[in-house]
């Protein structure tokens, strides 16, 4: 069974407790229904699509009863407790969660392109999987700078202090400092 989410809206900046976010629920290529969650800490709402066509409504049930069964069917969610083989327990995995994750990996995805966009005109870091980071901007494109030797080495100090300051479990996000010739 193949249960997507389509035309994703998302509002961080209403989220207050939870991801506040409107999508449409397509089962098997289908539009079946609508998905969405305020944002103030309460669990994600999902309903069928109704129309005046009852043979329509009726289908639009009968696909969100199956993505549920589905979904109940799947492994649970592991909840981890930071410590290497340690988890805090489990949940039985429903449509809900599974909608849920759908929004946490749209998320992650975006925040790793910005993060990637950054990182062509700044050096990062901070703590992997962190909400923050501290940042070296440039203001103009690292591969512009580094191709002169002066540039080249302004990148090189700025590194190297940075590095200097780096507290623990503290990492890099840049993955184009080497192919620019920086000394990692």
């Amino acid at each position: 069974m193949k249960i997507e989410l389509k035309k994703i809206q998302i509002n961080l900046q209403f989220s207050e407790e939870t991801i506040m976010f409107k999508a449409e629920i397509y089962v098997n290529g289908i539009n079946a229904g609508y998905a969405s969650n305020d944002g103030r800490g309460g669990s994600t709402d999902y309903r069928p699509h109704y129309s005046e066509d009852k043979s329509m409504v009726k289908l639009n049930q009968e696909l969100i009863a199956m993505a549920e069964k589905h979904c109940l069917a799947l492994p649970p969610i592991k909840f981890k407790s930071g410590l290497p083989g340690k988890e805090f327990g489990t949940i039985k995995m429903n449509l809900e969660h599974f909608i849920d994750e759908i929004i946490d990996a749209q998320l992650k995805k975006k925040e790793e392109k910005k993060l990637e966009k950054l990182c062509s005109h700044a050096i990062l870091y901070g703590l992997p999987k962190g909400t923050s980071y501290r940042i070296i901007d440039f203001k103009r494109p690292l591969k512009e700078i580094a191709s002169t030797p002066v540039g080249k080495i302004t990148i090189q100090r700025h590194y190297d202090a940075a590095k200097a300051k780096l507290q623990k479990g503290e990492m890099f996000f840049n993955k184009n400092l080497e192919e620019l010739g920086i000394k990692l």
